[in-house]
């Protein structure tokens, strides 16, 4: 077991100027991440084929696709077309959603 030695009475207050800078810094480093967590928290994303009359429509929040709209008048449209068009407005809500997390890495979604 790991029996602490004493330190003289110069080794303790640098001790303690170490402990309360290291403890300065945790708790400044905790505070930016509960900011960057909660700005991920409230992160959402969004993209639709045609603002002005939207016929497919994809929201992230909290990394996760939440909402997924295709409208009536895409059962007409090829197959491929469509499968285009939808992967690329899940595609882009993920990239928006990520944008507005203010985060960096793929540690945003488990926020």
């Amino acid at each position: 077991m790991f029996a602490p030695r004493s330190l003289s009475v110069g080794a303790r207050v640098h001790h303690r100027a170490m402990t309360s800078e290291l403890l300065a810094a945790a708790h400044a480093a905790a505070d930016s991440l509960t900011a960057s967590a909660a700005s991920a928290a409230s992160a959402v994303g969004f993209w639709a084929d045609d603002l002005d009359d939207p016929g497919i429509l994809a929201l992230v929040y909290r990394g996760q696709l939440v909402y997924l709209g295709i409208s009536d008048g895409w059962r007409s449209a090829p197959v491929d077309r469509l499968q285009d068009v939808v992967n690329a407005c899940i595609s882009n809500a993920f990239a928006m959603w990520h944008a507005s997390t203010g985060t960096r890495g793929l540690d945003a979604a488990s926020s």
